[in-house]
């Protein structure tokens, strides 16, 4: 959402700074005293003054709404799903369940060689239910712009698509005890073909174990 919102609240905001440093300037120049002129006496103007509050309240008004459109188109399903997962976050690390399938990837992240790598598709719509083990923990992936808490015994969904091959960083972003700084994880996009080819071999290996 931040990307959405960024360019609104910057022109706005330059925009309204602008205004008040050159009425600021014009008011010095042009009502600066001087040898012989005594300083105004007047308290407030009676009509500059509400028309001030009523701009403001406009503008944060439009900003709220703005905000919350964005929020929630962010937040809109993106369609069928053709891949859902399962995040668990626990003390200290995570989990990965492909739904419909045997299939999950976990790792104890006390190293970089330990940490879960999630497989998903490019161009494909994936679906995740996030939820915490303990206590809470923010599932954030840089590369998509998204940070989504982990409640304990409470699942937020939300739908990603990625548009590239390729391997991503994400780890945990809310304090979560003494081995939060370890707890990262991997996405790998791969193609659809590659993905499916690799969600099998996964399958036929979850199968074999006793």
């Amino acid at each position: 959402m931040f990307g959405h919102v960024f360019w609104p609240y910057a022109i706005i905001a330059l925009t309204v700074f602008g205004i008040v440093a050159l009425l600021l300037a014009f008011a010095l120049i042009r009502y600066r005293a001087g040898r012989g002129h005594e300083a105004s006496t007047k308290s407030k103007h009676s009509v500059l003054e509400p028309l001030y509050a009523l701009v403001l309240v406009g503008i944060a008004s439009f900003l709220a709404v703005y905000v919350a459109n964005a929020n929630a188109a962010e937040r809109r399903p993106l369609g069928r799903p053709q891949v859902s997962v399962t995040i668990t976050g626990f003390q200290w690390c995570w989990s990965f369940s492909y739904h419909h399938t045997p299939v999950t990837v976990t790792g104890t992240c006390k190293n970089a060689s330990q940490v879960p790598v999630l497989v998903v598709p490019t161009h494909e719509i994936v679906h995740f239910s996030l939820i915490s083990a303990d206590v809470v923990h923010e599932w954030w992936l840089p590369y998509a712009g998204w940070k989504e808490e982990a409640f304990p015994g409470h699942y937020n969904t939300f739908d990603l698509r990625f548009t590239r091959t390729g391997e991503f960083n994400g780890r945990c972003d809310e304090y979560c005890g003494l081995y939060h700084d370890r707890m990262d994880f991997k996405v790998k996009a791969v193609s659809p073909a590659a993905f499916t080819s690799w969600l099998a071999a996964q399958t036929r290996r979850a199968a074999s174990r006793p």
